[in-house]
């Protein structure tokens, strides 16, 4: 006769797949958010880079064009004429989706900036996403006055594009400055003040948005740890 051995199968309790799904939810709570945090960070530094280098090699280009860039602007008597003089030389050297002018800081075809004073900068959307906001700053301009050693030029760039994110410096407004060389980075001391030229720099020069994980203060970021984001020890959160 041929045996049949019944094989038993236990199941989990309905008790002990609630107790999994219980932990899961737990675990995913704690990780998910510091993963996402990981990811946007990433997103800016990735961003913020290419936007760099997108405006470097612009002003590159003019300036091969165009000669030195303190004199773009020699024979303009007014400071809107310098102006219309740089900018128009910096443009056509970037694939532009739009041209919005001097517009508000809320008008999204172009920009979108919450709680800053930049209406009186020309906005424009690049083709790949991001957005603008140029100005000249045309004392410096003027030929012999100060050229190499002041910036000439402060382009804004929302890294979101105009219809996303918060509008907000160090979050999604970055900038760089130009010089009559090319572009610099502005180097700085002590805590990470927030403001968008310490914030730009910091994710250029330590390759971080760590920022974005600290607690913002009125003249710091202090990291989860208790730490103070710091030019010259603390350039991390971790």
């Amino acid at each position: 006769m041929i045996k049949i051995k019944k094989i038993c199968k236990k199941a989990f309790t309905l008790a002990e797949v609630l107790v999994v799904i219980g932990i899961i939810g737990v675990v995913s709570a704690l990780t998910i958010p510091n993963l996402q945090q990981g990811t946007n960070s990433q997103e800016v530094i990735t961003k913020v880079t290419k936007a760099r280098a997108t405006i470097d090699e612009a002003y590159g280009r003019a300036i091969a064009t165009y000669g030195d860039p303190c004199l773009w602007a020699q024979g303009q008597t007014t400071a809107t004429a310098q102006d219309a003089v740089w900018r128009s030389r910096i443009l056509e050297n970037l694939k532009l989706d739009k041209e919005c002018g001097v517009v508000s800081n809320t008008n999204t075809a172009c920009w979108y900036e919450n709680g800053n004073t930049t209406d009186n900068y020309y906005k424009a959307k690049l083709s790949d996403g991001t957005s603008i906001a140029v100005s000249t700053h045309t004392n410096n301009v003027t030929a012999g006055y100060g050229c190499g050693s002041n910036p000439l030029f402060a382009v804004k760039v929302d890294i979101d594009g105009p219809d996303k994110g918060s509008g907000a410096e160090c979050e999604d407004i970055y900038a760089v400055a130009l010089y009559g060389n090319g572009v610099k980075i502005r180097s700085f001391s002590g805590n990470l003040i927030p403001g968008i030229s310490a914030c730009s720099a910091w994710v250029l020069t330590k390759g971080n948005a760590d920022f974005l994980k600290a607690t913002r203060n009125t003249f710091n970021f202090q990291c989860p740890n208790g730490k103070y984001l710091d030019w010259a020890n603390n350039a991390t959160c971790n």
